[in-house]
């Protein structure tokens, strides 16, 4: 009776995880055997070893490209994570306690969006800031959430600013303020000068040989109202029915 050439049905498992994740171990527990036994067929079956390079190189380009990106595109599950391989190419590894993982970094950018506020988003994924400032150099697509939940959690801690300073300095007779953070005059006043000053346009606040003046509480309050209103008649825009 001629023997079978037929592959056995781990194989084609195991290069698909690996394909998905450039992991041997992860591809190995995948299919349940030891990642010993895949090294050893590898050097025996030309043929697989050729379809191994071809997975990891479809692995490294999609892991490369995405550099932790959005976990749904990679298929990453909660408690994996994209890193370094020791030969410095990307791969998906099962994070330990205290590491970046999908669930870590998805806490991370959460807390990031509501406060702008590194150390507490890190506080929030169980990592350190200097571990957070580390994966936004390495991982391009991290900075680009980063970013993204940066500009988010400010707007979102403005528009509370906005509303307790307008309370502040403008307060209506019965009318409760919006839930935020207290805020003094001065602080309204670093607000206005923060965003209108010359850091806001990307230039260098004079630190020598100048004293920059102070704004008038007219202007203050003047540039709050304005945006208080222009963000009402944005929401008002949003909220009439189409056509």
């Amino acid at each position: 009776m001629a023997r079978s050439h037929k592959p056995p049905a781990w194989r084609r498992a195991f290069l698909r995880e690996l394909a998905r994740s450039g992991s041997v171990a992860l591809a190995a527990e995948a299919v349940g055997i030891d990642r010993s036994s895949a090294y050893q067929v590898r050097r025996r079956n030309p043929a697989f070893a050729a379809s191994w390079e071809r997975a990891l190189a479809a692995a490294r380009a999609q892991l490369g490209e995405a550099g932790a990106g959005d976990p749904a595109t990679l298929r990453l599950r909660s408690d994996e994570v994209v890193r370094a391989s020791k030969a410095g190419k990307p791969c998906v590894v099962r994070a330990g306690p205290g590491r970046w993982s999908v669930a870590s970094e998805r806490a991370f950018l959460d807390e990031l969006a509501m406060t702008a506020n590194v150390k507490a988003a890190a506080r929030a994924a169980g990592v350190s800031p200097v571990a957070a400032y580390d994966r936004r150099r390495k991982w391009p697509a991290f900075a680009a959430a980063w970013r993204e939940a940066k500009a988010q959690g400010w707007e979102h801690l403005e528009l509370l600013l906005i509303h307790a300073a307008n309370a502040t300095l403008d307060p209506e007779p019965g009318v409760a303020a919006a839930d935020g953070p207290a805020m003094s005059v001065a602080d309204a006043m670093k607000l206005w000068f923060h965003h209108t000053g010359p850091a806001s346009q990307g230039g260098r606040t004079p630190r020598h040989g100048w004293r920059r003046r102070e704004p008038d509480i007219e202007e203050v309050r003047a540039e709050i109202l304005r945006k208080v209103a222009a963000i009402e008649k944005a929401e008002a825009r949003r909220a009439r029915p189409a056509g």
